[in-house]
């Protein structure tokens, strides 16, 4: 396989990242990401600033989950 080929390749894999793929699936701070697609970088509670990476790829877990009802 070329390199160009793998990339298309690659392309095709890709998709963005969900509430549903990280813990804020049911968290009552999350926005709705059916709106705005990829819409996981910001939450009620990080809404001036970015949310960390390390709660996005799930390697901690964040201080203001909060389960939905």
């Amino acid at each position: 396989m070329s390199l160009e080929d793998r990339i298309k390749s690659e392309q095709q894999a890709m998709k963005p990242i969900k509430n549903a793929d990280i813990i804020c699936k049911d968290c009552v701070y999350a926005y709705d990401d059916t709106k705005i697609p990829g819409n996981i970088s910001h939450c009620e509670m990080y809404k001036d600033k970015w949310k960390p990476n390390d709660i996005i790829f799930h390697k901690a877990y964040c201080r203001f989950y909060k389960k939905s009802n």
